[in-house]
C-alpha cells in the first residue's frame, strides 16, 4: 500500500521540529547527569563540566530551533499542524501571531524553556561557584 501524498503539504517542518524534540530532550538529560557528575569529582577542571556545558548549549538551540520553527510555521499558516490550526486563524492580523504563540499550553512551556535557557548561559557565563 502507497502512502498518501497531499499536495502543499509542508512536513519538512514537522521532520526537523521531530529531530529538534529528541535532540533537546537527549541533551538536557546528558548535561543534566554531566553536571551532577561533575558535583562529585575531586578535579576542579573536570571534563564532566565541559560536556555539561556543551549539552545544555546542544539543548538551548535546539529549543531555539523549535520557537523558529513554530513561528515559521504560524506566520505562513500552516494549517496541518494541530497548534497552527488551533491558534491561527486567516483574519489574525500579522502583529498578533506572537501572542498566538504563547497562547496555547505548548507555546507557555517554550516560553518557560527559553527563560530556562537564558539563565542557565547566564550562569554558565559567569562561572558563579556554589
Amino acid at each position: 500500500m502507497q502512502e498518501i501524498q497531499y499536495i502543499g503539504e509542508h512536513l519538512w517542518v514537522g521532520k526537523i521540529g521531530h529531530f529538534a524534540i529528541i535532540l533537546g530532550f537527549v541533551s538536557a538529560l546528558l548535561a543534566t547527569f554531566s553536571f551532577f557528575k561533575d558535583t562529585f569529582s575531586t578535579d576542579g577542571n573536570s571534563s564532566w563540566k565541559n560536556l555539561g556545558r556543551y549539552s545544555f548549549y546542544t539543548h538551548g538551540v535546539s529549543v531555539f530551533v523549535l520557537i523558529g520553527l513554530i513561528f515559521y510555521a504560524m506566520y505562513h499558516q500552516m494549517y496541518e499542524y494541530k497548534y497552527v490550526f488551533d491558534h491561527v486563524s486567516p483574519d489574525l492580523p500579522m502583529k498578533y501571531i506572537l501572542s498566538a504563540f504563547w497562547e496555547g499550553q505548548e507555546g507557555s512551556s517554550m516560553l518557560w524553556m527559553f527563560w530556562h535557557i537564558v539563565l542557565g548561559v547566564i550562569l554558565i557565563r559567569s562561572n558563579y561557584k556554589m
